[in-house]
């Protein structure tokens, strides 16, 4: 199960509503509605202020990351770490919430997405970490969004909260399209397409049903081989 930072998880809707209102522009909060529907499956359930507090924390984390990486892992902790607690009154919090958006907007989890950035600066030969007024840069973001797509069909993505586990299906629209994605992305694969939905199977991320709708009951039979 997905988890938000400690600074996001204690808001009530109505306090998230609160700082939205108060520090976040119209014009970004109006956005929020088409995102729902774009934005990885984990993030779905989250009020856009607890999702910036993730994608903050993430963000944060990422850094640390690409620090080892380049620098020297046993000064780690002298780093002064992005101030996610202080986030809605930093001067950076446009900055970040439109990054957030940005990564919802293509559908890419946070971690991966804020990763691959971070590599990209780190082989072009830059001394210091990119600020989150970067993040969201139009070539920085279609180089995300490529790489995102890459990652797809490389490896089968699975979403990580318990509410897409088929044992918890409830036909939300979220689950509805969660399993809709996971059949385009069996789809959209050469290879043996037994194997893949065999292996979704096993991580109840597909029910029987739904791949019997997609594939027939032969492709259905077939899988069940590779199950361990």
């Amino acid at each position: 199960m997905i988890h938000t930072p400690c600074f996001g998880n204690d808001l009530t809707i109505a306090d998230c509503e609160i700082l939205a209102l108060s520090r976040i522009a119209a014009p970004l909060r109006a956005a929020e509605s088409l995102l729902f529907t774009r934005k990885w499956f984990d993030l779905r359930a989250l009020h856009p202020v607890q999702a910036t507090y993730l994608f903050a924390e993430q963000y944060r984390l990422a850094v640390r990351r690409a620090y080892v990486k380049q620098k020297d892992i046993r000064t780690l902790d002298k780093v002064k770490g992005f101030d996610v607690e202080g986030l809605f009154s930093s001067r950076e919090l446009t900055a970040v919430w439109r990054a957030r958006q940005a990564f919802d907007a293509i559908g890419c989890r946070y971690e991966y997405g804020l990763d691959n950035i971070m590599n990209r600066f780190l082989e072009r030969g830059w001394r210091v970490f990119p600020r989150p007024n970067q993040l969201y840069a139009e070539e920085v973001i279609l180089d995300v969004r490529d790489a995102w797509r890459r990652e797809c069909k490389a490896v089968i993505q699975l979403a990580k909260h318990e509410r897409f586990l088929t044992q918890n299906y409830v036909g939300h629209p979220d689950q509805i399209a969660y399993q809709a994605w996971q059949i385009d992305q069996v789809r959209s694969r050469g290879g043996n397409r037994a194997m893949l939905v065999g292996r979704l199977l096993q991580e109840h991320a597909l029910s029987d049903q739904v791949v019997t709708a997609a594939f027939g009951a032969s492709v259905l039979s077939q899988p069940k081989r590779f199950i361990v």
